[in-house]
């Protein structure tokens, strides 16, 4: 609802948990191409995870993995974006394969 996007609009620069946040109006909707990894090995790294991938042939745009912010280690899961639609069901096709159990990945 309009009234909704407007009123969540207006708490773009608010103070969340201590973190300034920013809220945007998107414009269209988008393509499902955001996937979250879990159980990934502590061990990798988003370079690692962009790399398992590419060399799956999926192109990925853009991969991070997630750390505690207090000690730095990593929490076992990420995401990637994939560049093109397509390239979802190929990633999800890994699922549960010899080379996600090697990563001690699943999506």
């Amino acid at each position: 609802d309009e009234n909704d996007v407007s009123k969540a609009l207006q708490l773009n620069g608010s103070e969340l948990d201590g973190n300034i946040i920013s809220i945007r109006k998107m414009l269209k909707e988008p393509k499902r191409r955001h996937m979250c990894c879990n159980n990934l090995n502590f061990d990798v790294s988003a370079k690692k995870l962009e790399t398992f991938f590419m060399d799956n042939g999926i192109s990925v745009s853009n991969a991070n993995i997630v750390y505690n912010r207090e000690t730095g280690a990593s929490r076992g899961f990420g995401f990637i974006n994939v560049s093109d639609e397509n390239d979802v069901s190929k990633a999800l096709q890994l699922n549960g394969s010899e080379q996600m159990k090697m990563m001690s990945a699943k999506l």
